[in-house]
């Protein structure tokens, strides 16, 4: 007689959303994958292993899966394998001050994993996992330019969004200033200055002002 037909299947939680289920059979016939009683995916007959994928699916929920040898919910069961997918993570990202060549990021999220900040597509910094909240300063920056921040659970471009906000950096601050002295214990000190923060007169060390 022919071979019977076998299979091993394996689940594990990705995300939120996904469970990647890795598997394989042989002298199978059309074997196919279903979550509970839903086709998912037919990998084919004969020998065959790998890992799929599932998702699209429901934060912090149970699913069942069932490699079969066939693509009917009657066809020989294989094996069958069960996880849960995570927490759907949530975030925020704001701006806490933006100077001319750097920005201070406030951040917080709960259930996340690698949790990330992004520069566009590029990324800054992987904050970590689980529960987290602080300030991240983004330096080397160009002013006046438009940066749009991105908080992201996973340490990728196309990782879950859990927050963003744009940025412009303002204009370099410029200043004068001019001295004349009144009399021997007296100096006059004019100045002017334009898109500052915090601008303060110095005489050598010592902050007067």
């Amino acid at each position: 007689p022919p071979p019977s037909p076998s299979g091993t299947l394996s689940a594990s939680v990705k995300s939120h959303t996904e469970i990647n289920l890795n598997y394989s059979y042989a002298n199978g016939s059309s074997v196919s994958l279903f979550r509970g009683s839903t086709l998912v995916t037919t990998f084919g007959s004969g020998s065959g292993s790998g890992v799929y994928t599932d998702t699209g699916l429901t934060p912090e929920t149970s699913y069942t899966y069932y490699l079969r040898n066939g693509t009917s919910t009657s066809s020989t069961l294989l094996a069958q394998a069960s996880a849960t997918t995570l927490a759907e993570p949530i975030g925020d990202l704001s701006l806490v001050r933006a100077n001319s060549y750097s920005v201070i990021l406030a951040y917080s999220y709960e259930d996340g994993e690698n949790v990330s900040i992004f520069n566009g597509s590029e990324l800054v910094v992987t904050l970590g996992s689980g529960t987290g909240q602080g300030e991240y300063t983004v330096e080397d920056l160009l002013s006046q330019a438009e940066y749009t921040f991105y908080l992201r659970n996973g340490d990728t471009p196309d990782s879950y969004l859990l927050g963003e906000v744009t940025v412009t950096t303002p204009s370099p601050a410029e200043g004068t200033l001019s001295a004349v002295a009144v009399d021997s214990a007296t100096i006059d000190l004019v100045y002017s200055f334009t898109d500052g923060e915090n601008v303060s007169l110095f005489r050598e060390n010592s902050r007067i002002i």
